[in-house]
């Protein structure tokens, strides 16, 4: 009896331990083109619904170059939450400097961390099996579908692990001309996020925190002004916060909140429960005009330029726009604002966006510091926490991605309107988009707006224009910054811009 006891319990902890490895995944191998500087890292991704102690056994290990016996496995000693990732890198100084995160366990150098994209990882289970499988054991990966050399591997969106290599499960990108080619950090990595063409891989819809209220499209927030669409902490479970997504009647920071329909008006005029409300009447359906001014008035003027309908500052978008723009030499970017009015501009009301290469809609929605303003006529600039120049000029720094072909975009978040942009949404126009007439303008230049221009601008052809003249843009050589921290918006006169009339005793001009 106490042997078949055993063997019972034997196959029940043998199904859970398989049920528990097939929530487990790599999901991003890297060797960053700059890996010296920047350290190597391996991704893993929890799929499941429960925290998983790795130290019960969870190993990686390394097969180098084509030699068909690996390393010795190493122990991974952290727990990853459910639904999130757990990072191991070469080298915890140099990753958080780069990343400006923690990795979750440094093992050093020489191990399965720290492979030159020619090699083959594995994720071993407590058993000592192969969870998932990265590469051909025995096989040195240069010239193969596994090398990831100054690139990157990271898994295609919707697989899952394998005890052995799947080449199309893998988008990889090295510097033999696979994808996007030779990979720089930390612009081309993403630690802690698992998305391909800059799409996250989950759903934001189904992971929040527990504080969390629902917004636009069923995307979390939790509330601030400054946060508005941010994705919520992954691993926590959305329907904590209300279980079904509100109408906009009860979403406060919905621009027609109080009213049904979409942020349009389209079917303003009538409260929550259907009833009629002539003074904010949109449609005139209730026998008012329909018109409605931003402070739900019908046929008034709204509110003045930088106040909200109770006379408080800053709540409605102030004609702010990008002065400058630079994408230089390794982390060498950052971009500035400038504010042309007479008020100062609160930046908790404003995001800056971006999507990465082509793309159809907005994917990251980035705040500003806390407490962060605009004074009138002053700039505000972010640069990259590496950023080479005179880092005093820079109001905030953080870890800046955009490359040539990211579209850029200035949010006002409580109306979701779009006031400047930097390229365009659509295609990937290859390494950046042209400028004035400079080829690749977005890219390895800095742009600085001409003087004269007084508010942005969303149509980013008329924007960038065909040549020098056309253009609200001036394009300087790659790592130029003397305008930095300044900016010249209204435009010297000059003699030539002077014409003078005199008259004569006889009545004669000249």
């Amino acid at each position: 009896m106490k042997k078949i006891l055993s063997i019972l319990v034997m196959s029940f902890s043998l199904l859970m331990f398989t049920n528990v490895n097939g929530q487990l995944m790599l999901t991003e191998l890297t060797d960053p083109q700059n890996s010296s500087d920047a350290g190597r890292y391996v991704e893993i991704f929890n799929s499941g619904s429960e925290d998983i102690d790795l130290s019960t056994g969870y190993a990686i290990q390394r097969w180098t170059n084509g030699n068909t016996d690996p390393q010795s496995a190493v122990p991974l000693t952290g727990t990853i939450p459910a639904g999130g990732f757990y990072i191991v890198c070469n080298d915890g100084d140099k990753f958080s400097a780069t990343f400006a995160m923690d990795c979750s366990q440094d093992i050093g150098t020489g191990g399965a961390a720290d492979s030159n994209g020619d090699d083959n990882i594995a994720l071993l289970g407590p058993d000592g099996s192969i969870i998932d499988m990265f590469g051909v054991a025995g096989e040195d990966g240069s010239g193969t579908g596994h090398e990831f050399e100054d690139g990157r591997a990271e898994r295609v969106c919707g697989t899952s692990a394998s005890s052995t290599w799947i080449e199309a499960d893998w988008n990889i990108d090295n510097d033999s001309g696979g994808g996007d080619g030779n990979q720089y950090a930390p612009e081309g990595f993403d630690p802690g996020v698992w998305a391909n063409d800059g799409d996250s891989c989950l759903s934001p819809t189904e992971l929040c925190d527990d504080s969390c209220t629902w917004a636009n499209d069923g995307v979390c927030d939790d509330g601030s002004p400054g946060s508005l669409y941010d994705l919520c902490p992954l691993g926590t479970d959305c329907s904590d916060c209300s279980g079904t997504v509100p109408t906009a009647c009860e979403d406060e920071f919905a621009c027609n909140y109080g009213f049904e329909g979409d942020c349009v008006f389209a079917d303003t005029g009538y409260d929550c429960d259907g009833n009629c409300i002539a003074e904010v009447d949109c449609n005139g359906d209730c026998g008012g005009v329909a018109v409605v001014d931003e402070c739900g008035v019908c046929g008034g003027s709204g509110a003045a330029l930088g106040f909200d309908c109770d006379g408080n500052l800053t709540s409605f978008a102030q004609p702010i726009f990008y002065s400058e723009y630079a994408e230089g030499s390794s982390s060498n970017k950052y971009f500035e604002i400038f504010n042309p009015t007479t008020e100062t501009v609160d930046l908790a009301y404003y995001n800056f966006v971006n999507c990465s290469n082509g793309c159809d809609d907005w994917e990251y929605f980035n705040s500003f510091a806390d407490g962060a303003t605009i004074a009138p006529g002053d700039v505000y600039t972010v640069c990259h926490s590496s950023f080479a120049g005179d880092q005093t000029l820079c109001n905030e720094t953080r870890t800046l991605y955009h490359n040539g072909d990211d579209n850029q975009g200035l949010m006002h978040v409580p109306t979701s309107t779009i006031l400047d942009v930097v390229g365009e949404i659509g295609d990937d126009p290859g390494s950046g988009w042209e400028v004035a007439g400079v080829s690749d303008g977005t890219k390895d230049h800095t742009i600085v707006r001409k003087c004269g221009i007084s508010t942005g601008n969303t149509d980013w052809a008329s924007s960038a224009g065909t040549n020098v003249d056309d253009s609200e843009w001036v394009v300087y050589e790659q790592n130029y910054w003397d305008d930095l921290g300044s900016h010249l918006f209204e435009c010297p006169v000059t003699c030539d811009d002077i014409t003078i009339t005199l008259t004569d005793s006889y009545g004669d001009t000249w």
